[in-house]
């Protein structure tokens, strides 16, 4: 029949159609920020998380090498035939490092060493023993934790404690045994300079806590580049000054 107007449209299946889609569409989107969300805080999580167990050892380590200085010390000048130190390694190493020169030299005569220092290194951090000190160091920047047992004054005592590493150089993983024994306590070797000026110098990769240690206790303290290592010389103010040797045998295991 002509004339009647259209019969009117359903528009239920199409406003049903059209709040389906929405609801996808903002399902999608929450989920995708759940999902940037718990990303960014996994990912800064595991980070904080690794930088605090890092830090941990390292802490660890240097209570450790505390204890490693004192056993060494006990041989060194106590009497002891040897003592161990237990170190915790995990994702770390412990390692023989490049010799460090320590030398003592006066108008009539002089003294110089090559000693090796003991390296725990964590995530590029180190903990270092050498010569009866221990170093923290990062980078290019180092710090002393524990001076060596000079003494100085009218008559200066300068120890240089000679560790070498036999055998294996360097473990990793677990716990390892460190020992310490004086080579052969009968042969402990004494020099007496008593003609001035007497000089000290230690030559190493890591010069900065050597100088400030010099600076405390010397003066005309100057520092030599050559290459990686520097050579850290400073003045000794004393009427005599005396050198005691110890050659160290340190073993891992």
């Amino acid at each position: 029949m002509t004339g009647q107007p259209p019969p009117p449209r359903r528009a239920v299946e199409s406003d049903g159609s059209e709040r389906a889609v929405s609801d996808v569409v903002g399902f999608v989107l929450v989920f995708s920020l759940i999902t940037i969300t718990v990303a960014l805080v996994y990912t800064s999580g595991v980070g904080s998380l690794q930088d605090a167990r890092t830090a941990e050892q390292l802490d660890n380590a240097q209570m450790a090498f505390d204890v490693l200085r004192s056993n060494v010390d006990d041989v060194v000048n106590r009497g002891s035939p040897a003592r161990s130190t237990t170190l915790r390694l995990s994702a770390a190493t412990l390692r023989a490092g490049d010799p460090v020169t320590v030398n003592v030299s006066s108008a009539n005569g002089s003294v110089s060493r090559s000693v090796t220092p003991l390296i725990y290194e964590l995530d590029g951090n180190e903990i270092v023993y050498v010569d009866g000190a221990v170093l923290r160091a990062q980078g290019g920047n180092a710090a002393m934790l524990a001076a060596p047992n000079a003494r100085f004054g009218d008559v200066a005592l300068v120890p240089v404690v000679d560790t070498y590493v036999p055998g294996t150089a360097a473990v990793g993983g677990g716990r390892t045994l460190v020992t310490a024994r004086v080579v052969d306590p009968e042969r402990r070797q004494v020099d007496r300079y008593t003609e001035a000026p007497f000089h000290a110098n230690v030559t190493t990769t890591r010069p900065g806590p050597w100088e400030r240690y010099f600076d405390r206790h010397c003066t005309n303290v100057t520092t030599a580049a050559a290459g990686a290592r520097t050579t850290v010389s400073c003045q000794l103010n004393a009427s005599t000054v005396v050198v005691q040797r110890t050659a160290v045998r340190v073993t891992f295991r």
